[in-house]
C-alpha cells in the first residue's frame, strides 16, 4: 500500500516538473531592411540589407521569404553614418555583382578610415568564405560589372563639387584577386576619357572584355549621357542618340544587353514635360535607335527596368506604383493592374524612400519587385519584396520588414476649434 502511494507521489512530482519546465525557445533569425535583391533562380538569390547600424550581404534559398547573413567577417560592423548614407541611396558605398548562387563580388568603400580605400570581396561557396583585395582609392561611389568569372570592371566616382565628379576605372583578369587602374579622368591632360564636368554616372556595363558602356546624367549641357569604349576602357567616346524634336536628354539608364541585342531607357525633357525614351541596339550597325516615347506617372529619376529577351521587358516607375510590360520589343506597352498587396502604401509619393525600386524576372511569368517606403515623420522604413507568377498581373508579398524610426516620435494630431458665436 505504501509502495503504491510512493509511486503516485513520484509520478505526480514528475508531471509537475514537466509542466513547470520552460518551453524550448525557437530560434528566430534576425530580419533586415532589404535595399537591393538579385535572384539567381526560383529559390536562390542574394541581397544587400541593413539593420540600421550595419550593411549586410544576405542569401535566400526559399525564393526570398527568409534571408541569411553571409557577410564577410571584416565587412561589419560599420559606422552608423556610413550605413545611413547607404540606406538613403544617396551614394553607392556598397556595390555588388553576383554571378551564380555560389559566386559573387561585393565592393565596399571605407571612407571613414584615415587612408580612404575600397575593399572588394569575392566568394565561390555561397558566402561561407570570402577573399578580399583592398585598393587605396579616394572615390567611394562604386559600380561593379563582370563579363565572366575572371574579367570584371569597377567604376569609382567622387562626390560632386562645383559640377565636377572625378572618375576612375579598374579592371581585373583574375576574378578580383588583383585590380589595375585603367583611367583616372581628373588627371591633367587626360584625353578621350569620361568627362569630369557635368556627367554623373549611374552604372557601368561591359558586354565583352573590350566593349562597354557608362551611363548617367548630364546636368551641364544636356548632351547624350552615354559613353562607349571598345578597348577595355582606355578611351571613351560619346554615343549618338536622337531625342524627339525640342527635347533634350536628362538621364540615361545603364543598358541591358542580351546576345548582341540591347535596350536602354532615357529621360528626355522639353522643360515642361518629361518622357521616357526606349531605344534598341541594332546588331548590324551597333547604333541605338528610338522605338517609343512614353508618358509615365511618377518621378522619373530612379526607374527600374528589366529585359528578359528581345521581346519581353518590364518597367517599374520610380514611385513603385506602376509596372509597364511589352511583348513586342518595346513597340507597344501595357500598364499592368496596380498591385494592392501593400494596402496602398505605395501610392503616397511623400513616403517614398530614396532607394531605387527593383524589378527582375526569370522568365515571362516569374518575377520579383522590391520597394522601400519611409515614414516622412519618424523616418521608419519598410522594405517589401513581392513576387508574381503571372507576368506581373498579380503580386504576393513574400517578405516585409519595418525598420524602427526615431524612438517615441509620433506624428502629431491637431484639433481645430471653431470660435463660438
Amino acid at each position: 500500500m505504501k509502495s503504491n502511494n510512493l509511486l503516485k507521489i513520484v509520478v505526480l512530482n514528475l508531471v509537475m516538473a514537466f509542466l513547470a519546465a520552460p518551453s524550448p525557445v525557437k530560434a528566430v533569425k534576425p530580419s533586415y531592411l532589404l535595399t537591393s535583391v538579385k535572384m539567381i533562380d526560383a529559390k536562390g538569390g542574394w541581397a544587400i540589407g541593413t539593420t540600421g547600424q550595419s550593411v549586410s550581404v544576405l542569401r535566400t534559398t526559399d525564393g526570398g521569404g527568409s534571408w541569411e547573413n553571409v557577410s564577410p567577417t571584416t565587412f561589419y560592423p560599420q559606422p552608423p553614418d556610413e550605413a545611413e548614407s547607404f540606406n538613403d541611396g544617396s551614394d553607392g558605398h556598397v556595390a555588388y555583382y553576383f554571378f551564380s548562387n555560389k559566386s559573387g563580388w561585393v565592393a565596399k568603400g571605407n571612407i571613414r578610415l584615415r587612408a580612404p580605400s575600397v575593399t572588394i570581396y569575392h566568394t565561390r561557396d555561397a558566402g561561407q568564405h570570402w577573399s578580399h583585395t583592398t585598393i587605396q582609392q579616394d572615390y567611394y561611389n562604386l559600380h561593379l560589372n563582370f563579363v565572366d568569372e575572371q574579367h570584371g570592371f569597377m567604376l569609382a566616382t567622387s562626390g560632386t563639387a562645383g559640377g565636377q565628379m572625378g572618375k576612375a576605372l579598374y579592371t581585373t583578369n583574375d576574378a578580383g584577386l588583383h585590380w589595375s587602374k585603367v583611367i583616372n579622368s581628373d588627371l591633367p591632360h587626360a584625353q578621350k576619357t569620361l568627362p569630369v564636368f557635368g556627367f554623373y554616372p549611374n552604372g557601368v556595363l561591359f558586354e565583352s572584355a573590350n566593349r562597354g558602356y557608362v551611363s548617367g546624367s548630364n546636368r551641364r549641357d544636356f548632351s547624350v549621357p552615354l559613353y562607349e569604349t571598345s578597348n577595355s576602357g582606355k578611351t571613351w567616346q560619346q554615343d549618338i542618340l536622337a531625342p524627339p524634336s525640342r527635347f533634350s536628354f536628362s538621364t540615361i539608364y545603364t543598358p541591358l544587353l542580351i546576345g548582341g541585342h540591347g535596350w536602354l531607357l532615357s529621360v528626355v525633357s522639353d522643360q515642361k514635360i518629361n518622357r521616357i525614351g526606349v531605344y534598341v541596339l541594332d546588331e548590324a550597325d551597333r547604333k541605338w535607335h528610338s522605338v517609343k516615347f512614353l508618358d509615365m506617372n511618377g518621378i522619373f529619376e530612379g526607374l527600374s527596368f528589366f529585359l528578359l529577351d528581345i521581346r519581353h521587358g518590364w518597367i517599374l516607375n520610380s514611385t513603385g506604383t506602376e509596372v509597364y510590360a511589352t511583348q513586342d520589343g518595346g513597340l507597344s506597352w501595357i500598364t499592368l493592374p496596380q498591385y494592392n498587396a501593400l494596402g496602398g502604401t505605395q501610392t503616397d509619393q511623400s513616403n517614398l524612400d530614396d532607394i531605387v525600386p527593383g524589378l527582375q524576372f526569370l522568365n515571362d511569368y516569374d518575377g520579383w519587385l522590391l520597394t522601400v517606403t519611409k515614414d516622412g515623420w519618424t523616418g521608419a522604413r519598410t522594405s517589401s519584396l513581392l513576387r508574381t507568377r503571372d507576368g506581373g498581373k498579380s503580386w504576393k508579398v513574400v517578405y516585409v520588414y519595418k525598420q524602427s524610426g526615431i524612438p517615441g516620435l509620433q506624428k502629431p494630431t491637431y484639433k481645430i476649434i471653431l470660435p463660438t458665436k
